[in-house]
């Protein structure tokens, strides 16, 4: 038990997800207790109880919540269906109604195409936070209720098998550990517990391994540059990497975080710009000016993190290879391989050239590889950066008819030969498509999964405004073969 309760202690909560919950759950209950219409629920409350899936304040469900068509259908029974059972849930703050929770359960699986257990569950401990946990998925609960009884004395151990007894019992143990605190301040134990004594790394997707793999590598080396072809989520990447550094919960955490910066280079983009420069300025009397060297971006950025050592700090850079970087970089070509050793800038600034990258300093550039008319990136630079590929993936399971599966395949094959969905191609070897140029790789320039998301816009939209037209450059700039031109077309 000693044990157990030095872990727990030893957790730094996430305030971020603490404060969500703080500002929704209470919300959620007086909603959910006065409105038997959704409509009637305040617009973003609702939306942060139901509509939202994944980065919601109770749990965040990429996978496994309901599909659009399952939402729809559930809201048409809300307010005879649903609501009424909501309402005697949301009132009853100290007692487990086991009966009601098998009540919504069933009623909900009569409107979805599958049983949403992890789903259901979220939306009954979005209003009961003081005696149900934020881990609503039944299986990761048995595995955190296995894990946490491997620490406890036998006649502690949780016994329960209901999945709201064992959410309770893991509510009742934290409380325990602390009994004089707002349950609100712990909410984010249960996971975060879960996660440490699972031996696994605190990253928001917790399916994606491949984001795991790719954050260990930027643990060790400090710097790296995602590559790949438009459109296969390189910027997105690397703000779920900066997330998951800074223990964020959600992209919006990163907006004017003080330990977050992300810019964009250019061909005319210098060391003047980014490392340290000389800037003019209006001298003391006011009847002149006086020439200065001033701390740029990346400098500033860098002193800042030294001056806070037991924060880490992220600075993403879009576009890394449209810029000259050995140009702009100068002399921290060398920083970069030796984080915490200082060099000699050509300029002073406070009377000292002095510049450091400090060691919780991580730099994450992103680079279009199928644009040539960027900078080269020489060896000196390349074995100071390890390089991740991105490539383009079948996003339909995760997004349903969100996702224009039939044309990413046909646009696909216009650069791989017998393309096949349930292929990995990152391990897979590529043999090209008749329609590429024997000049390029299939992996630089295959068009990426982001261009036939279908959320927010049509695909025939995207196919006249945004795809078809980076193909026929393609076919202009040699990328495709002109004989590529018909299956363009018929698009």
């Amino acid at each position: 038990m000693k044990k157990l309760e030095k872990i727990i202690k030893g957790l730094e909560i996430w305030e971020n997800w603490k404060e969500d919950y703080k500002k929704f759950v209470p919300r959620f209950i007086e909603e959910a207790k006065t409105k038997s219409r959704w409509q009637d629920w305040d617009k973003d409350v609702f939306y942060e109880y139901f509509e939202r899936s994944k980065g919601q304040c109770v749990s965040s469900l990429k996978q496994g919540y309901f599909s659009n068509k399952e939402k729809e259908e559930i809201k048409q029974n809300w307010e005879t269906e649903i609501a009424p059972i909501l309402k005697e849930i949301a009132e009853s703050q100290e007692t487990l109604r086991i009966n009601l929770y098998g009540n919504l359960d069933n009623i909900i699986r009569q409107h979805t195409s599958q049983h949403r257990k992890a789903a259901v569950n979220r939306l009954i401990a979005g209003l009961q936070p003081k005696i149900l946990c934020t881990i609503v998925n039944p299986k990761d609960l048995n595995k955190a209720k296995n894990l946490i009884n491997n620490l406890l004395p036998k006649d502690k151990k949780i016994k329960d098998k209901d999945y709201f007894e064992i959410s309770n019992k893991v509510i009742e143990l934290i409380k325990k550990i602390y009994p004089n605190d707002n349950i609100y301040d712990l909410v984010t134990i249960p996971w975060q517990l879960y996660e440490t004594l699972s031996n696994k790394q605190i990253v928001e997707n917790k399916e994606d391994m491949n984001l795991e793999k790719t954050l260990n590598l930027l643990k060790y080396k400090k710097q790296i540059i995602l590559q790949g072809p438009p459109g296969t989520g390189k910027t997105r990447e690397a703000k779920e990497l900066a997330k998951a550094l800074l223990k964020l919960k959600k992209e919006e955490d990163l907006k004017n975080n003080d330990q977050f910066q992300i810019i964009q280079f250019h061909p005319s983009y210098s060391y003047e710009d980014f490392v340290r420069g000389i800037v003019a300025k209006p001298n003391s009397n006011g009847d002149g000016i006086t020439y200065e060297a001033e701390n740029k971006v990346l400098t500033e950025f860098a002193e800042n993190a030294e001056k806070d050592s037991n924060n880490n700090y992220v600075l993403i850079i879009d576009e890394i290879n449209r810029a000259n970087l050995s140009s702009v970089l100068g002399e921290l070509i060398y920083a970069l391989e030796y984080h915490g050793e200082a060099v000699d800038s050509m300029y002073a600034v406070d009377r000292s050239n002095k510049i450091t990258l400090p060691p919780n300093l991580y730099i994450i550039g992103t680079m279009n590889t199928a644009d040539r008319s960027v900078g080269h990136i020489d060896y000196a630079i390349r074995r100071r950066f390890a390089f991740v590929d991105m490539f383009p993936k079948d996003l339909s399971q995760e997004l349903g008819e969100h996702f224009a599966k039939d044309k990413f395949i046909a646009v696909s094959e216009l650069f791989i030969k017998d393309f096949d969905l349930n292929k990995d191609y990152s391990k897979e070897q590529i043999v090209k498509s008749e329609h590429l140029s024997s000049e390029f790789d299939a992996k630089d320039v295959w068009l990426g999964h982001s261009y036939f998301i279908t959320k927010d816009i049509d695909i025939q939209t995207r196919l006249n405004y945004e795809i078809k037209p980076i193909l026929r450059e393609y076919v202009k700039d040699g990328v495709l073969k002109e004989l590529a031109i018909n299956e363009i077309n018929k698009l």
